[in-house]
C-alpha cells in the first residue's frame, strides 16, 4: 500500500500541477485553492485495476489523472446543478465565484482530460468522449427523474450511465492497454462497482453522524429517488405512511426540509440504510470471480478488498 500511496501523491501533484498550469488571468488556482482530488476513489480503482492486469506503471497512472479530471469537471457541473455550497468539507467554487466560472473551469478541465487520453491512444481517447456522453445522459436522466416516482430498473438504469461509465472505461482501458482479452469481466466489475459505490452514497446522505463532506439530506431535499428510498417503498411496515408522506413531497415540487426528515427518519429507524448496504456489499461479492480471475492474483485481491471496503464507508 505504501507503493500505491506513493502513485496516488504523484497523481494529485501531476492533477494540481494541470489547474497551476492554467493562465492566472482565466482561472488563478494558486490564489483560489481547491482540492481538486477529494478522496482519489477512482485513481486508487484504477491504479488497482491496471495492477491486477498487469499494465505498466506510467500508464495506469495516465489513466488515473484522466479519470480525476474527467471527474472533477462533472462534480463542478453537478455543484451548479444542485446548486450546492459544500463539496469535500470547503465551499463549492460555484459559492466562490460564480455558476458561471464553475461552469466553464469544468468544460475546461474536461478539454484537457481528452487531449492527456489521446496520448494514450485514439482509441482510448474516443472512448472517454463515449464515456462522458453516457455521464451526461444519466446526469439528465437524475435530472427527469427529480420529483417524481421511479422504478429500481430506472435508478440502475441511471446510475450505469451517470455513475458507471467512467468505472467502466478505466477498466476496459485499462485491460486495452495491457493487451487482456478480459474486456466482459473488466466490464461486470466496473458496473458492480459504481452501482455499489452509489448506494453507499445514498447511504451516507441518510446516517446520522455521517461525515459526507457536504449538506445532509441533499438527495431528498433535492426531489431524488435514491435506493434507500425505494427499498423502504418495499417495506408492508412503513410503505403505507411512506408513500403518503412521498407523494405530498413530489406534489408539493418544492424543497420540505421538515418533510425530508420525517422520510429519512423512517427510513433509519427500519433498517433500510442496513438494507442497503449490504445490498453494496453483495454487488461487490457478485462479481468476486471475475475478480479473482484477473491475472496478477495477489493484486486481484488487493483490488477485491479495496471496492468490498467501500460499500462500508461512512464518508
Amino acid at each position: 500500500m505504501e507503493k500505491l500511496d506513493g502513485k496516488l501523491h504523484s497523481i494529485k501533484n501531476e492533477i494540481e500541477g494541470v489547474f497551476s498550469s492554467i493562465d492566472p488571468a482565466v482561472f488563478d488556482f494558486k490564489r483560489n485553492y481547491f482540492n481538486p482530488s477529494g478522496k482519489a476513489v477512482r485513481s486508487r480503482f484504477t491504479l488497482l485495476f491496471s495492477s491486477a492486469l498487469g499494465l505498466e506503471n506510467k500508464k495506469a497512472e495516465e489513466l488515473s489523472i484522466c479519470s480525476e479530471l474527467v471527474h472533477t469537471s462533472s462534480l463542478l457541473h453537478d455543484d451548479c446543478i444542485d446548486g450546492s455550497s459544500m463539496r469535500r468539507g470547503s465551499p463549492t467554487i460555484n459559492a466562490r465565484f460564480g455558476v458561471n466560472t464553475a461552469i466553464l473551469l469544468g468544460d475546461l478541465i474536461m478539454a484537457v482530460a481528452f487531449k492527456r487520453a489521446d496520448s494514450l491512444s485514439r482509441d482510448t481517447s474516443s472512448e472517454l468522449v463515449a464515456a462522458v456522453k453516457k455521464m451526461a445522459e444519466g446526469a439528465l436522466l437524475e435530472e427527469n427523474f427529480k420529483y417524481k416516482k421511479i422504478s429500481a430498473g430506472d435508478y440502475e438504469k441511471m446510475v450505469s450511465l451517470k455513475t458507471s461509465a467512467l468505472f467502466r472505461w478505466s477498466a476496459l482501458s485499462a485491460c486495452y492497454l495491457s493487451k487482456n482479452g478480459l474486456f466482459a469481466e473488466s466490464s461486470l466489475i466496473a458496473e458492480a462497482f459504481g452501482l455499489s459505490f452509489q448506494i453507499t452514497d445514498d447511504v451516507i446522505d441518510l446516517e446520522e453522524g455521517a461525515d459526507a463532506g457536504k449538506e445532509r439530506l441533499k438527495d431528498i431535499t433535492g426531489g431524488k429517488i435514491t435506493m434507500p428510498l425505494l427499498l423502504a417503498l418495499k417495506d408492508e411496515k412503513i410503505s403505507a405512511p411512506l408513500m403518503e408522506k412521498l407523494n405530498a413531497f413530489l406534489e408539493s415540487g418544492i424543497c420540505d426540509i421538515s418533510a425530508a426528515h420525517e422520510m429519512a427518519d423512517l427510513i433509519r429507524e427500519n433498517g433500510c440504510l442496513e438494507k442497503a448496504r449490504e445490498k453494496a456489499k453483495a454487488l461487490i461479492e457478485g462479481v468476486g470471480k471475475e475478480i479473482l480471475r484477473l491475472p496478477e492474483k495477489n493484486e486481484a485481491v488487493n483490488l477485491y478488498n479495496y471496492l468490498y471496503s467501500l460499500s462500508r464507508r461512512k464518508s
